[in-house]
């Protein structure tokens, strides 16, 4: 495939801190700069290799729909002006229910972002609460069904499971829901406890308990088994799609293919190197203005390491790693990097070769960081 990489923009706005969540961000306190910052990116959109055309756009957060409509038809003007768009086949913009207007919507729409991705990550209140979300259920259902009427027909629902007081049958309410809607695309993810975050402070300080492994799993599995029962695949390890809306740009990391990210804090994957931008919006801009370097970190991977790092990323998907395509991609055979190690894991059981295919075994998918580390 032609061009065959993505371009993802880092919005660090939010109206508010969730208490989960670890990404870099700034509330609206700090927002009194927002205008040189959609300046200095598109410094850095400028910046980009010459005849960019990448296959996907991601613009994430943050939160992206938090800003003014004013500022969203900037911020795709910014990247329609100094992208070639004409490769370019998915454009999605992250949005959280409270912030995603009509008129938001629309500007989207005529903007041609066709794919938008909904933070709603519980359907049950309480369970919000605990997540330090500032939006509830009514709120959840009424964004989603006002991104359908607006035009969108690729959305995607983001999802958390194994919150704190979590069971069987608030998950039953929630997939009910979720038959209901049918949205395009899910992503699931299990709750990760993130270090100095609230939600860590919280269950450090005994304010709330975390789920035992047991009910994780059986959450987990619970999920799967319903959303394979209402049509959906079940191709990554958190991630479910309907009528073969799977992410591209989600695919792009998953398969080892390169990336250009731009804004504070964003991640790069370009011609064999990775590194990423600094994570303050103040020395972003400043550095920016006066020609000065935005890299936080850099390292060039060795062709082993990226290697390894790709196959080990492909094996999220369900289906597992083809063989031969992997092969082809690095002109190389999977025995020469691991020699016995593949043979050892399909002896324990923890992974599975298929025709032509190097999986997860099903039922060792809520294993996969453990087997997964066995391989980097």
């Amino acid at each position: 495939m032609k061009n065959k990489y993505g371009l993802y923009i880092h919005v660090p706005l939010c109206i508010s801190k969730c208490k989960y969540c670890d990404f870099y961000k700034i509330t609206p306190k700090k927002w009194n700069n927002i205008n040189n910052f959609f300046s200095s990116l598109e410094i850095e959109l400028s910046k980009l290799p010459p005849n960019f055309s990448p296959l996907s756009i991601f613009i994430g957060g943050g939160t992206p729909s938090a800003i003014s409509n004013n500022d969203f038809k900037n911020l795709i003007m910014l990247i329609s002006k100094n992208v070639d768009l004409s490769n370019l086949v998915e454009w999605t913009a992250e949005a959280n229910p409270s912030s995603l207007s009509e008129d938001k919507l629309a500007i989207m729409i005529e903007g041609g972002i066709n794919r938008l991705s909904i933070g709603i990550q519980s359907f049950d209140n309480n369970s919000l609460k605990i997540l330090g979300r500032n939006h509830n259920s009514e709120v959840a259902l009424k964004a989603f069904y006002n991104a359908r009427k607006a035009g969108f027909n690729n959305i995607n629902i983001d999802l958390i499971q194994s919150i704190p007081n979590q069971n069987i049958n608030n998950i039953e309410n929630e997939l009910s829901l979720i038959k209901s809607l049918i949205p395009d695309h899910l992503s699931y993810y299990n709750l990760i406890y993130e270090p100095n975050t609230q939600l860590s402070n919280d269950l450090k300080m005994g304010r709330i308990d975390s789920l035992d492994e047991k009910t994780e799993s059986e959450i987990y599995y619970h999920i799967i088994e319903n959303l394979n029962e209402f049509g959906y695949d079940h191709y990554e390890i958190s991630n479910f799609s309907y009528k073969n809306k799977k992410t591209i740009h989600n695919l792009l990391y998953w398969q080892g293919d390169e990336y250009i990210g731009c804004g504070p804090s964003s991640h790069s994957h370009w011609n064999g190197k990775r590194y990423s931008n600094i994570s303050d919006i103040d020395k972003y801009i400043y550095n920016l203005e006066n020609s000065k370097s935005i890299i936080n970190m850099s390292e060039k991977l060795s062709l082993k390491d990226k290697i390894k790092e790709t196959f080990t990323m492909w094996l999220r998907l369900t289906d597992g790693v083809n063989i031969k395509v992997f092969e082809k991609k690095f002109s190389c055979k999977i025995d020469e990097i691991y020699e016995t190690k593949i043979n050892e894991l399909i002896s324990n059981g923890l992974l599975e070769k298929k025709k032509e295919y190097i999986k997860i075994p099903n039922d060792k998918i809520f294993l996969s960081n453990s087997i997964m580390s066995e391989l980097i």
